[in-house]
């Protein structure tokens, strides 16, 4: 879907960030694909779009388990979650800083 607005599922950058996205979702009861993923190595958690390590980790409790082969991650109002990748859930997407957004 974000693709479609030319724009990508969001990298988190910052504990700020994630902290503002977090609350978001809480204020939202939902939870939100976010653009990292561990299906090109297990357990080294990549930003999919930048193919770079994260440097933050904010899991929620018990998390990540890897219960039923959860290779993408999900953030919740409690932290992240590592769930399927062919779950339907929501999503946040950004647009990079040279996009212009007219509307």
């Amino acid at each position: 879907m974000c693709e479609k607005i030319r724009a990508q599922l969001v990298e988190i950058e910052t504990d700020a960030e994630d902290h503002y996205l977090r609350e978001q979702a809480k204020q939202l009861n939902n939870a939100y694909w976010i653009a990292l993923s561990d299906a090109i190595e297990e357990d080294v958690w990549v930003w999919m779009n930048s193919l770079s390590k994260t440097s933050i980790f904010n899991w929620a409790p018990n998390e990540p388990n890897n219960a039923n082969t959860e290779n993408c991650v999900a953030l919740r109002q409690d932290g992240w979650n590592d769930n399927k990748c062919t779950n339907q859930i929501r999503y946040i997407c950004e647009k990079t800083d040279q996009e212009e957004v007219v509307g």
